[in-house]
Protein backbone atom coordinates (compact mmCIF):
# COMPACT_ATOMS: atom_id res chain seq x y z
CA UNK A 1 0.00 0.00 0.00
CA UNK A 2 3.05 2.61 -0.25
CA UNK A 3 3.06 5.49 -2.54
CA UNK A 4 5.25 5.63 -5.87
CA UNK A 5 5.83 9.02 -7.66
CA UNK A 6 6.10 6.78 -10.57
CA UNK A 7 3.33 3.68 -10.59
CA UNK A 8 4.93 1.98 -12.94
CA UNK A 9 8.27 1.56 -10.61
CA UNK A 10 5.52 -0.40 -8.12
CA UNK A 11 6.42 -3.96 -9.60
CA UNK A 12 9.89 -3.01 -9.25
CA UNK A 13 9.47 -1.71 -5.35
CA UNK A 14 7.61 -5.06 -4.45
CA UNK A 15 10.42 -6.86 -6.15
CA UNK A 16 13.16 -5.53 -4.33
CA UNK A 17 11.24 -5.65 -1.05
CA UNK A 18 10.11 -9.66 -1.12
CA UNK A 19 14.31 -10.00 -2.54
CA UNK A 20 15.81 -8.43 0.52
CA UNK A 21 13.01 -10.17 2.88
CA UNK A 22 14.35 -13.53 1.10
CA UNK A 23 18.08 -12.96 1.97
CA UNK A 24 17.88 -11.97 5.36
CA UNK A 25 15.92 -14.63 5.84
CA UNK A 26 12.67 -13.30 6.93
CA UNK A 27 10.83 -15.52 4.76
CA UNK A 28 11.80 -18.99 3.25
CA UNK A 29 13.65 -18.05 0.18
CA UNK A 30 10.80 -20.13 -1.88
CA UNK A 31 8.33 -17.91 -0.27
CA UNK A 32 5.70 -15.81 -3.08
CA UNK A 33 6.07 -12.46 -3.10
CA UNK A 34 2.55 -11.82 -1.61
CA UNK A 35 3.62 -13.51 1.62
CA UNK A 36 7.39 -11.85 1.85
CA UNK A 37 4.78 -8.25 1.27
CA UNK A 38 3.17 -9.46 4.17
CA UNK A 39 6.14 -10.18 6.88
CA UNK A 40 7.55 -7.14 5.77
CA UNK A 41 4.36 -5.22 6.49
CA UNK A 42 3.88 -6.80 9.62
CA UNK A 43 7.81 -5.98 10.80
CA UNK A 44 7.40 -2.40 9.87
CA UNK A 45 4.69 -1.75 12.38
CA UNK A 46 6.03 -4.12 14.93
CA UNK A 47 10.04 -2.80 15.00
CA UNK A 48 9.54 0.40 12.88
CA UNK A 49 8.12 2.63 15.94
CA UNK A 50 10.82 1.80 18.50
CA UNK A 51 13.44 2.24 16.42
CA UNK A 52 11.84 5.70 15.24
CA UNK A 53 11.26 6.18 19.70
CA UNK A 54 14.77 5.62 20.27
CA UNK A 55 16.27 7.48 17.35
CA UNK A 56 14.28 11.08 17.65
CA UNK A 57 12.38 10.54 20.79
CA UNK A 58 9.39 9.47 22.46
CA UNK A 59 6.75 12.23 21.32
CA UNK A 60 6.39 13.67 18.63
CA UNK A 61 6.23 17.45 20.18
CA UNK A 62 8.89 18.33 22.81
CA UNK A 63 7.07 19.37 26.00
CA UNK A 64 7.68 23.18 25.09
CA UNK A 65 5.37 23.37 21.85
CA UNK A 66 2.69 21.01 24.33
CA UNK A 67 2.30 23.50 26.82
CA UNK A 68 2.47 25.92 23.96
CA UNK A 69 -1.10 24.54 23.42
CA UNK A 70 -2.21 23.95 26.57
CA UNK A 71 -1.49 27.05 27.88
CA UNK A 72 -3.55 28.73 25.13
CA UNK A 73 -6.67 26.54 26.10
CA UNK A 74 -6.60 27.34 29.83
CA UNK A 75 -5.20 31.03 29.12
CA UNK A 76 -8.14 31.59 26.94
CA UNK A 77 -10.57 30.78 29.66
CA UNK A 78 -8.25 32.62 32.72
CA UNK A 79 -9.07 35.78 30.67
CA UNK A 80 -12.53 34.92 29.72
CA UNK A 81 -12.89 34.75 33.86
CA UNK A 82 -10.71 37.63 34.38
CA UNK A 83 -13.41 39.77 32.80
CA UNK A 84 -16.27 38.69 35.63
CA UNK A 85 -14.63 38.78 38.85
CA UNK A 86 -16.49 40.57 41.58
CA UNK A 87 -19.59 39.71 39.50
CA UNK A 88 -21.73 36.61 39.26
CA UNK A 89 -20.35 34.95 42.54
CA UNK A 90 -16.71 35.25 41.39
CA UNK A 91 -14.60 36.46 43.85
CA UNK A 92 -10.77 37.57 43.59
CA UNK A 93 -9.42 34.72 46.05
CA UNK A 94 -11.90 32.23 44.32
CA UNK A 95 -10.12 33.44 40.61
CA UNK A 96 -6.79 32.95 41.72
CA UNK A 97 -7.44 29.48 42.75
CA UNK A 98 -8.67 29.08 39.25
CA UNK A 99 -5.63 30.48 37.37
CA UNK A 100 -3.21 28.54 39.69
CA UNK A 101 -5.30 25.74 38.85
CA UNK A 102 -5.13 26.31 35.28
CA UNK A 103 -1.40 26.81 35.26
CA UNK A 104 -0.91 23.31 36.96
CA UNK A 105 -2.81 21.85 34.43
CA UNK A 106 -1.14 23.62 31.21
CA UNK A 107 2.01 22.74 32.27
CA UNK A 108 1.75 19.25 34.17
CA UNK A 109 -1.75 17.91 33.94
CA UNK A 110 -2.80 18.14 30.38
CA UNK A 111 0.96 17.24 29.17
CA UNK A 112 0.37 13.99 31.35
CA UNK A 113 -2.95 13.04 29.24
CA UNK A 114 -1.23 14.30 26.38
CA UNK A 115 2.03 11.26 26.72
CA UNK A 116 -1.14 8.96 27.46
CA UNK A 117 -3.11 9.74 24.30
CA UNK A 118 -0.08 8.98 22.51
CA UNK A 119 1.62 5.76 24.85
CA UNK A 120 -2.31 4.03 23.53
CA UNK A 121 -2.61 5.36 20.25
CA UNK A 122 1.14 4.19 19.38
CA UNK A 123 0.84 0.61 20.89
CA UNK A 124 0.33 -2.37 18.94
CA UNK A 125 0.24 -0.65 15.66
CA UNK A 126 -0.34 -4.18 14.13
CA UNK A 127 -3.68 -4.23 14.85
CA UNK A 128 -6.11 -3.43 12.27
CA UNK A 129 -10.25 -3.58 11.80
CA UNK A 130 -12.46 -4.29 14.41
CA UNK A 131 -9.84 -5.17 16.72
CA UNK A 132 -7.54 -1.60 16.32
CA UNK A 133 -11.11 0.19 17.05
CA UNK A 134 -11.33 -1.54 20.18
CA UNK A 135 -8.18 -0.96 21.12
CA UNK A 136 -8.61 2.97 20.63
CA UNK A 137 -11.79 3.19 22.36
CA UNK A 138 -10.55 1.31 25.09
CA UNK A 139 -7.53 4.03 25.06
CA UNK A 140 -9.86 6.57 24.73
CA UNK A 141 -12.19 5.60 27.77
CA UNK A 142 -9.07 5.01 29.93
CA UNK A 143 -7.72 8.29 28.69
CA UNK A 144 -10.61 10.10 29.66
CA UNK A 145 -10.83 8.48 33.29
CA UNK A 146 -7.30 9.75 34.06
CA UNK A 147 -8.34 13.18 32.93
CA UNK A 148 -11.12 13.68 35.35
CA UNK A 149 -9.41 11.51 38.25
CA UNK A 150 -6.34 13.92 37.88
CA UNK A 151 -8.09 17.32 37.36
CA UNK A 152 -11.17 16.41 40.03
CA UNK A 153 -8.29 15.57 43.02
CA UNK A 154 -6.65 19.31 42.04
CA UNK A 155 -10.02 20.75 42.28
CA UNK A 156 -11.04 18.92 45.71
CA UNK A 157 -7.63 19.87 46.75
CA UNK A 158 -7.10 23.03 46.02
CA UNK A 159 -10.64 23.99 47.83
CA UNK A 160 -9.23 22.01 50.76
CA UNK A 161 -6.47 24.38 50.46
CA UNK A 162 -7.77 27.53 50.21
CA UNK A 163 -11.25 26.27 52.45
CA UNK A 164 -13.64 27.54 49.31
CA UNK A 165 -16.26 25.09 50.72
CA UNK A 166 -16.48 27.55 53.86
CA UNK A 167 -17.25 31.07 51.74
CA UNK A 168 -16.60 32.73 48.70
CA UNK A 169 -13.33 34.76 50.06
CA UNK A 170 -11.80 31.28 51.67
CA UNK A 171 -9.01 31.28 53.83
CA UNK A 172 -5.64 29.36 54.38
CA UNK A 173 -5.98 25.73 55.60
CA UNK A 174 -1.87 24.39 56.55
CA UNK A 175 -3.05 20.50 55.84
CA UNK A 176 -4.94 21.13 53.20
CA UNK A 177 -2.36 23.41 51.45
CA UNK A 178 0.77 21.01 52.39
CA UNK A 179 -1.63 18.31 50.32
CA UNK A 180 -1.88 20.46 47.42
CA UNK A 181 1.21 21.15 46.96
CA UNK A 182 2.55 17.54 47.59
CA UNK A 183 -0.08 16.95 44.92
CA UNK A 184 1.47 19.53 42.19
CA UNK A 185 4.64 18.19 42.96
CA UNK A 186 3.78 14.27 42.12
CA UNK A 187 2.54 15.42 39.13
CA UNK A 188 5.08 17.90 37.72
CA UNK A 189 7.76 15.40 38.79
CA UNK A 190 6.20 12.71 36.62
CA UNK A 191 5.85 15.28 33.79
CA UNK A 192 9.71 16.11 34.08
CA UNK A 193 10.40 12.68 34.06
CA UNK A 194 8.35 11.51 31.07
CA UNK A 195 9.32 14.47 28.87
CA UNK A 196 12.72 14.50 29.92
CA UNK A 197 13.70 11.77 27.82
CA UNK A 198 15.29 9.87 30.63
CA UNK A 199 11.99 7.58 31.01
CA UNK A 200 12.58 5.09 27.58
CA UNK A 201 11.01 1.69 28.69
CA UNK A 202 11.13 1.20 24.51
CA UNK A 203 14.66 1.72 24.14
CA UNK A 204 14.90 -1.72 25.84
CA UNK A 205 12.42 -3.30 23.97
CA UNK A 206 12.70 -6.98 22.48
CA UNK A 207 12.29 -6.05 18.84
CA UNK A 208 14.44 -3.57 18.77
CA UNK A 209 16.89 -5.54 20.53
CA UNK A 210 16.13 -8.43 18.20
CA UNK A 211 16.48 -6.18 14.97
CA UNK A 212 20.14 -4.48 15.77
CA UNK A 213 20.97 -8.31 16.69
CA UNK A 214 19.54 -9.47 12.82
CA UNK A 215 21.72 -6.80 11.34
CA UNK A 216 24.79 -6.95 13.23
CA UNK A 217 24.82 -10.50 12.28
CA UNK A 218 23.70 -9.73 8.37
CA UNK A 219 26.36 -6.83 8.67
CA UNK A 220 29.07 -9.35 9.72
CA UNK A 221 28.13 -11.66 7.02
CA UNK A 222 27.98 -9.06 4.21
CA UNK A 223 31.60 -8.09 5.16
CA UNK A 224 33.39 -11.83 5.12
CA UNK A 225 31.49 -12.29 1.67
CA UNK A 226 32.94 -8.84 0.63
CA UNK A 227 36.64 -9.95 1.76
CA UNK A 228 36.17 -13.50 0.49
CA UNK A 229 35.20 -12.18 -3.27
CA UNK A 230 38.27 -10.09 -3.11
CA UNK A 231 40.99 -10.80 -5.59
CA UNK A 232 44.07 -11.78 -3.66
CA UNK A 233 46.58 -8.53 -3.71
CA UNK A 234 43.24 -6.70 -2.79
CA UNK A 235 42.57 -8.90 0.32
CA UNK A 236 46.27 -8.61 1.52
CA UNK A 237 46.45 -4.89 1.44
CA UNK A 238 43.80 -4.60 3.26
CA UNK A 239 44.98 -7.25 5.93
Amino acid sequence: SCLCAVEGDRPLVYGNIASMMRVIHAVDEHASQEEALAVFDATLREQLPAILEASAGRFALPYKYVCFMTFCITGAGMVDRLAVVGSWGVHTNRYMVEMVNATVAAFTGLPLIFAAMDFFAGRFLSLAGCREQAWLACGLFLVSVLAVVLFQTLEILSRMAFNLSGGPHGGLSSPGLLAYLVYCAIIALATLRIFSGRWQPWSKSPPLKKLHHRLGQEAAVVEQDSVICEPDGVSEEYN
